[in-house]
């Protein structure tokens, strides 16, 4: 089943390679022609994302890729500077937080947008506490000023590691 799911998702890509290309914010530091998109099968039969598990299989047993990475978009309740609010936010794994230049560690990157906002651009906001759905939580760093989200009109506020929060 796994291995059909990948062959479906593959051949999915020739087919929404133009709507993804259209809806990627900017020109990110990878060539889109060469970024697939691999769904697992859902309890309805859809498509659904693969699970971390899932994820850690085909790394270990199918060749043909540079590199795999997920990432998970999400809505998150947050306190940060003595605020709270629902933000969004993306939970990555490590690949693709190098691709992007975001430096998590084990914190959270701020967008530009929240930093400048939040923080007022504080040069030394790592290390600042913030709490994401009742998690505390350390800030490791700001995204790249360009890096508004991986979608046109969907920007990105928070970017974290994906673990049990993806």
């Amino acid at each position: 089943a796994l291995v059909i799911t990948i062959a479906v998702g593959v051949g999915s890509n020739a087919v929404v390679h133009g709507f993804i290309r259209g809806l990627i914010t900017r020109d990110l530091p990878v060539n889109t022609d060469r970024v697939y998109s691999l769904f697992g099968r859902g309890a309805d039969g859809g498509a659904a994302p693969l699970s971390l598990e899932d994820l850690a299989w085909l790394e270990r047993h199918v060749t043909g890729f540079a590199w795999l990475g997920a990432v998970r978009e999400l809505q998150a309740n947050v306190e940060l500077a003595d605020r709270e609010d629902v933000l969004s936010a993306a939970a990555v794994t490590a690949p693709v937080a190098s691709l992007l230049g975001l430096p998590l560690g084990n914190g959270v990157v701020l967008s530009h947008a929240v930093w400048q906002d939040a923080f007022q651009g504080k040069v030394a906001v790592r290390g600042e506490r913030i709490r994401i759905d009742g998690r505390d939580m350390r800030v490791s760093g700001v995204a790249p000023e360009w890096l508004e989200g991986l979608f046109l009109g969907r920007d990105v506020d928070l970017w974290m590691p994906l673990d049990d929060h993806g």
